[in-house]
């Protein structure tokens, strides 16, 4: 109703779409939230440019969904270029980009790439115990995924 009324390119439409990508991501419908976020994310791009917050959510988004149907090349890609504009846009202590760090982490290591992995997790943590504090959940379950990587 909101695209019928609001326009495909109306925030509000936008937000809703990713909602919807979200229901179903949780459902296990990893394929079908994949192209909703895509979409999302072509349409957040244009509309309210690349380094915009919003369109940032649905890259990291995207990249989640792809993760979860198991392309782990395309999602550490999507991942590694969703944190690198965090880190250039809030910094490297932002908990959006601590968050995108643990979320690249994780894509090395399902790629095997367990070296990489250690080294992302490692540096992810100690910014987030500076930053969030050593019993953040954030930083025990960054703990928890080094601990595994190594």
């Amino acid at each position: 109703a909101r695209q019928r009324i609001l326009g495909p390119h109306h925030l509000q439409t936008l937000q809703s779409a990713n909602n919807l990508a979200s229901a179903l991501y949780a459902q296990g419908q990893y394929a079908q939230a994949a192209a909703i976020y895509l979409d999302t994310l072509r349409t957040r791009e244009g509309v309210l440019g690349p380094d915009h917050p919003d369109t940032l959510v649905s890259q990291n988004n995207l990249a989640t969904a792809l993760f979860a149907e198991g392309k782990y090349k395309a999602a550490s890609e999507l991942f590694a270029r969703t944190l690198a504009t965090r880190r250039r846009i809030f910094g490297h202590s932002h908990p959006s980009t601590l968050q995108s760090a643990n979320n690249f982490a994780g894509a090395l290591f399902a790629r095997e790439d367990f070296i990489g992995a250690a080294a992302a997790y490692l540096d992810t943590l100690k910014q987030q115990q500076e930053v969030l504090g050593v019993r953040h959940p954030l930083a025990l379950h960054t703990a928890a995924n080094y601990a595994t990587s190594v």
